[in-house]
């Protein structure tokens, strides 16, 4: 017998067999301290940004909100019920901005809500796999960015170039950070990622831009055809015999939109890695995701499913945590006791009126919830 037939299956690459594995490398290389600081300066420039812009955008401008009992619905709540149009929300907005109880919140307050509850809502699908939760949340998420763009455009552009601006910076930094460190195993000071994202900040603003640029470059081309139409006895058959083109522009667009859609969360990490300018990350891009479309899906997909994990095992500790400390701290702190404001009823242990704890079946929100507000004061 040949020594080739007696060789053992000793260990198995398995990245090497399935490339789509090395996304669970993700969460170890990004529970780094200096990425966390990043990422939470971050958001945090995002969150300051957007409030601010809410504030300083026409009262009148801003998303329409109605209060129906103890529940309010904005513009957004009902651009993405089932079934609903552009024109039957115009409609809704049109019938309701005069009427008692109608008020206006800013662009950022309501789209950022919505992201937050999709995300709580991915994660809860999650825990319990629910598939058909998990894609209709993924779906309303998309319909809410539609909304800012379809009814709010002028605000979407403004802060798409604030937001592409924090993120350059940050996220840029994040991903040089992430780059070295997953191929490489080289670890860079954080002075470092921010450095170079600097360095980089235009042609990470750029390459997102680009797409764009162009879907609006074929836009007015297309436009400025129409208006060969306008012409006198010859319009119509010029643009006619030349409507083929029209064709193959809109199929120009599409394709252009599409890649830069898809292709849009690739384009920090191209620069990163490669080092190189807006142009190259958006040819890299679209090479990718129209030469490996099959990889593409496959890794969103992975990828997505595998973050909402993540999230939800960081939701799990914090729970854990805050059940814990009510329980240990309930101990003592519930000897004391806590009167409503009309004294009516009978005394409740302190923390217990202050504060009920999360619960692990997901039923709850994550803090618990807070009772203070109708609380009179304390008393042993």
């Amino acid at each position: 017998m040949s020594d080739a037939a007696t060789h053992e299956l000793r260990r198995v690459c398995w990245s090497e067999c399935f490339g789509f594995v090395r996304v669970f490398r993700s969460f170890g290389i990004s529970i780094g301290w200096s990425k966390l600081v990043l990422a939470f300066a971050g958001i945090l420039a995002t969150c300051a940004g957007g409030f601010i812009l809410d504030s300083l955008w026409p009262r009148s401008s801003q998303a329409l909100c109605i209060t129906v009992g103890p529940s309010r619905i904005n513009e957004l709540d009902k651009f993405v019920e089932p079934d609903s149009t552009r024109q039957s929300v115009e409609d809704w907005i049109k019938e309701h901005s005069k009427m008692p109880g109608s008020g206006r919140e800013g662009m950022f307050v309501v789209f950022i809500t919505h992201i937050r509850s999709t995300v709580n809502a991915l994660t809860v699908a999650t825990a319990q796999l629910d598939g058909k939760r998990f894609l209709d949340t993924i779906k309303s998420g998309l319909v809410g960015l539609a909304w800012l763009v379809v009814f709010h455009w002028f605000y979407a552009v403004v802060f798409t170039i604030y937001f592409l601006a924090v993120w350059g910076i940050f996220g840029g930094a994040i991903a040089r950070l992430a780059a070295l460190h997953a191929a490489r195993d080289e670890r860079i000071p954080m002075t470092e990622g921010l450095r170079f994202s600097r360095e980089k900040l235009l042609s990470f603003m750029a390459a997102p831009l680009l797409p764009a640029g162009a879907v609006l470059l074929g836009g007015a081309v297309l436009a400025g055809g129409g208006l060969v139409g306008l012409i006198p006895g010859l319009g119509e058959i010029i643009v006619g015999a030349l409507f083929f083109l029209a064709l193959v522009a809109g199929i120009a667009i599409a394709l252009t939109a599409i890649g830069g859609v898809v292709g849009f969360p690739l384009m920090h990490p191209t620069i990163a890695v490669e080092g190189s300018d807006g142009f190259d990350a958006v040819s890299r891009t679209y090479a990718y995701v129209y030469q490996r479309p099959w990889h593409t899906a496959l890794y969103y997909f992975v990828a997505l499913l595998y973050g909402a994990i993540c999230l939800l095992f960081i939701k799990l500790i914090i729970r854990v945590a805050l059940i814990a400390v009510h329980f240990f701290v309930g101990l003592t702190l519930n000897w004391g006791t806590a009167f409503t404001q009309d004294k009516s009823t009978l005394p409740i242990p302190k923390l217990d009126a202050l504060w009920t704890p999360p619960t692990l079946d997901w039923g709850t929100p994550m803090i618990g919830s807070f009772n203070a507000a109708r609380l009179s004061g304390l008393s042993w």
